[in-house]
């Protein structure tokens, strides 16, 4: 479920969601004090002034936004996904803090103990700025999933030919590369036996040069690695 569109809005004086003030709205995503993207509680844009306070000194700032959850979604498991932010923010359900995302860098967070199929949840971040950071805001899309019982997540090939070489050339060949594969597993079904298959095909299409994989593994219940 994508979440971009209208979100609650307000600076905040402290460190918690208790110390947001009047709240208007901003769109997510967006750079929260770019023209357009914020609206006052009086629902006038932003024009460098929120209720006379100067924007470029407000370095905390609320967002929240309420849905409904699918009612089809129970038994899956279920993350909070957001592609990026401008700033640090700490992310919450329902109230109860799930982590944090820092600068320009894409995360999730696993949400399924906290959220019921057909009832309403809130989704709401603190953001504060960082250094002299000007992007200031949620710029990436914001969106809840939900993935089978057992899910593999944050998949990364991180192929290895070459390795630093103190000498002229700064690097050399390995005598053997090698290709590292890394992904953490979900489960939130009966315990099971599970295999993780990998395929690589070689870019020019050569079939007699194909490099497959294959991990099997006990997955119990509730597993997550």
């Amino acid at each position: 479920i994508s979440l971009a569109g209208s979100w609650h809005f307000c600076p905040a004086t402290g460190e918690t969601l208790r110390d947001a003030g009047r709240w208007g709205r901003s769109n997510v995503p967006g750079i929260c004090w770019d023209s357009g993207v914020s609206q006052m509680p009086d629902g006038k844009s932003v024009r460098r002034e929120w209720l006379g306070r100067k924007t470029a000194i407000l370095d905390t700032v609320a967002y929240s936004r309420q849905i409904i959850v699918p009612t089809d979604w129970g038994g899956r498991t279920v993350l909070l996904e957001c592609d990026g932010v401008g700033g640090l923010a700490e992310w919450f359900v329902n109230g109860q803090s799930v982590g944090e995302l820092p600068h320009w860098e894409p995360g999730s967070f696993e949400i399924t103990d906290l959220l019921q199929p057909g009832e309403s949840v809130r989704v709401s971040a603190l953001l504060q700025k960082t250094g002299r950071l000007r992007q200031f805001g949620i710029y990436g899309d914001v969106r809840l999933a939900a993935l089978p019982c057992a899910s593999v997540q944050g998949f990364l090939v991180d192929p290895r030919v070459t390795v630093d070489n103190p000498g002229a050339a700064g690097v050399a060949l390995l005598p053997e590369p090698c290709v590292e594969f890394t992904c953490k597993v979900l489960n939130r079904g009966p315990s099971t036996r599970a295999t993780l298959a990998f395929t690589i095909d070689p870019a020019d299409g050569s079939a007699g040069k194909r490099m497959q994989f294959r991990h099997s593994f006990a997955l119990q219940r509730a597993d997550s690695g």
